[in-house]
């Protein structure tokens, strides 16, 4: 790991690579050989996917290889249909930690709910066990 993570984003690592089912030790918030091994694990199966189902531009790769691999494979398999039909389309976002997701919601992002005003974006809490 070349860059120091704070032990909430460690942990929020561990329980989206645990999701996706690279990880299987205690959410600790430490990265240590564990979550490196489910880390190279779940790269792998990304680039993996890739290859299978193809690239497209820099922003939906990016964004692509933040999602869970169901999601990645349904992201590109849409992708790939929609460019074939003549549209250009993006994936502009991907999955946000907790943290992104409230400070976003600080600086008072909006969504605008079918059949409503628009209504803020409000983070989730989840407590821990």
């Amino acid at each position: 790991m070349s860059r120091p993570f704070f032990p909430d984003d460690v942990a929020f690592a561990q329980r989206f690579l645990a999701r996706a089912g690279f990880y299987r030790a205690a959410i600790d918030g430490d990265w240590g050989p564990k979550t490196d091994k489910a880390y190279d694990a779940f790269v792998q199966e990304s680039q993996r996917i890739a290859a299978e189902l193809g690239t497209f531009d820099a922003r939906s790769e990016r964004n692509l290889a933040t999602l869970l691999p169901e999601a990645q494979k349904a992201a590109r398999l849409f992708l790939k249909k929609a460019i074939a039909a003549g549209h250009d389309v993006r994936i502009l976002s991907g999955t946000r930690s907790y943290a992104e997701q409230a400070a976003l919601f600080r600086k008072g992002c909006y969504a605008v709910a079918v059949g409503s005003a628009n209504t803020p974006i409000m983070p989730i809490s989840v407590s821990r066990r």
